[in-house]
């Protein structure tokens, strides 16, 4: 193996797939360091600074998300193209792969050893390709929100019927008061009794009693 050749470290617990890595790998003029466990690979990443690493997410203790995390903690990786190889092909655990910080993600599946030998070329630099992230369809956020309680949609349900209710009712505004007055009119003066309403009554004095006319006097005769 040339000393200038590319330094690939494979983080995988399948035995059977380790063995054809490696295998096709080394056929490639790659230089590969094989680990089984999250542990050993955190150990031989400081002692083997690799050029590109694949990764798989199912692992015995620490879990492929745990591993890339920590690989990526290490300022000394920084740059290090790190590849997800798993059989988990959904699309929360390949965003997850992504936010976390891995280059790209090649669902083993659906991917051939040649299709995984094409994408670490391609982000060495060793290929006239460019390499292409992989596509995933984030969750919808109305799928994500939770459903509201049967209690709690009731009592919206009954609010927007509420709210809902007086439309009709506000279209026409209801007519003012009869015995409201209209602003625009000036208040009637308060009727003032005159003087002679407000003067007590008296009482014209009695008529004096007739005086009865004195007798006639006869003169007398002599």
């Amino acid at each position: 193996m040339a000393d200038n050749a590319y330094r690939i470290l494979l983080i995988e617990d399948d035995a059977f797939l380790m063995k054809i890595y490696k295998a096709k790998l080394s056929h490639e003029n790659f230089e590969v360091m094989m680990t089984t466990t999250g542990a050993a690979a955190l150990e031989a990443v400081t002692q083997w600074p690799p050029h590109l690493i694949l990764l798989d997410l199912i692992m015995p203790g620490k879990n492929g998300f745990e591993i890339l995390q920590e690989l990526r903690a290490n300022a000394n990786l920084a740059n290090t193209p790190i590849i997800i190889l798993s059989n988990l092909g959904q699309d929360a655990d390949i965003q997850k792969a992504m936010e976390l910080g891995a280059n790209n993600y090649v669902v083993k599946t659906s991917s051939s050893i040649q299709d995984v030998i094409e994408v670490i070329k391609q982000h060495l630099g060793l290929s006239q390709t460019a390499p292409t992230p992989p596509t995933f369809n984030a969750p919808a956020a109305d799928q994500t929100a939770p459903e509201p309680a049967a209690g709690q949609a009731a009592t919206a349900q009954a609010g927007t019927e509420v709210q809902s209710a007086p439309a009709d009712q506000t279209a026409q505004p209801a007519p003012a008061p009869a015995a409201q007055a209209a602003p625009s009119e000036a208040p009637q003066a308060a009727s003032v009794p005159s003087a002679a309403e407000t003067a007590p009554a008296t009482e014209a004095p009695a008529a004096a009693p007739a005086q009865e006319a004195p007798p006639a006097t006869t003169p007398p005769t002599s």
